[in-house]
């Protein structure tokens, strides 16, 4: 299984919220509004975090078969060099120039056909959604 960097953290935030949950419900405490905010806080992290767990656990087992479910384009000998299969790539940028045209010029320079673009402004960031013709699966990289 191949797991992401921030794994490690994850279990130490479990057993930190574990330490946490152990050190806090052992004792009586006052039955005032901000224990009881503090008592719901600790038990959704809690419950978060093991959610969080959960998904790195499963998209790691599923991260393997990845290959197997891309499209290859060789499926036979009769390899048309034509045939295009279209993807989509999600481009995140913090600075308010535009790139549009910087990010279809490189696309283009790698013999990928460019089907749309869509641009997304947020506050603090652009969100630019490209939708792209390619022939396989390394032309993506």
């Amino acid at each position: 299984m191949k797991f992401s960097l921030l794994f490690s953290t994850y279990i130490f935030s479990f057993f930190y919220v574990c330490f946490l949950l152990i050190l806090y419900f052992s004792k009586r405490r006052l039955d005032n509004i901000e224990n009881r905010i503090y008592r719901k806080l600790l038990v959704t992290n809690f419950i978060g975090i093991i959610i969080q767990l959960l998904c790195e656990v499963f998209s790691a087992l599923h991260i393997e078969t990845l290959n197997n479910r891309i499209v290859k384009t060789n499926w036979n000998d009769n390899f048309n060099e034509n045939r295009r299969y279209i993807s989509y790539i999600v481009l995140y940028s913090n600075n308010s120039s535009n790139n549009i045209a910087e990010i279809i010029q490189k696309v283009s320079m790698n013999n990928i056909s460019v089907s749309n673009v869509n641009v997304n402004s947020k506050i603090d960031e652009i969100v630019y959604e490209l939708g792209i013709y390619v022939r396989n699966v390394e032309q993506l990289e």
